[in-house]
């Protein structure tokens, strides 16, 4: 019986110190998954703000993503109380979520062209704030390859290096 205990502690110390070395390497796994994450969030939300500042014509504040990387929030000047999406309007909210699109494309995109679709994204989009959101896209086309979905092609009539396609002409042949 005492041989068999000392067998039974041997494969236990062996077990434990096996579960052991598994919960480091997880421990590990996650701590760096995070700081990855973190750190590609934070590189995000950089890109956006910058984008978002530009739409805005100004470089007051900061945008704030989640651990998702969707918009949670505006944190206006210098420093204060992060604002909720919800307290912006119809067209700052859908042009937050436009910087924060294209900024994770872009962060996407290291080799390859990567493809943006947007569908019918900026129609509550002032006429003062459009023409800067046109000029990013004409930018972004040189890393990036932007679909834009819209019911109101006039509004993209500006982009000069846009190939169009009208779907109803397609689908008529």
């Amino acid at each position: 019986l005492e041989e068999d205990l000392e067998n039974l502690r041997r494969r236990y110390g062996e077990e434990k110190l096996a579960a052991d070395s598994i919960r480091l390497l997880w421990d590990t796994y996650s701590a760096c998954r995070s700081e990855m994450a973190l750190a590609v969030n934070r590189a995000v939300e950089d890109r956006a703000t910058a984008i978002a500042s530009r739409i805005a014509g100004s470089g007051k504040g900061r945008l704030v993503l989640d651990q998702s990387m969707a918009p949670s929030g505006f944190i206006p000047g210098e420093a204060g109380k992060t604002v909720g999406m919800e307290a912006l309007s119809g067209g700052e909210s859908e042009q937050v979520h436009f910087a924060v699109r294209l900024a994770l494309a872009a962060a996407t995109g290291s080799e390859e062209r990567q493809l943006l679709v947007l569908d019918d994204t900026l129609m509550a989009t002032d006429g003062i704030r459009f023409p800067r959101i046109l000029e990013i896209l004409e930018e972004s086309s040189e890393n990036l390859q932007v679909l834009i979905l819209t019911c109101q092609p006039d509004r993209f009539a500006p982009l000069v290096s846009a190939s169009r396609f009208d779907l109803e002409a397609l689908r008529a042949r």
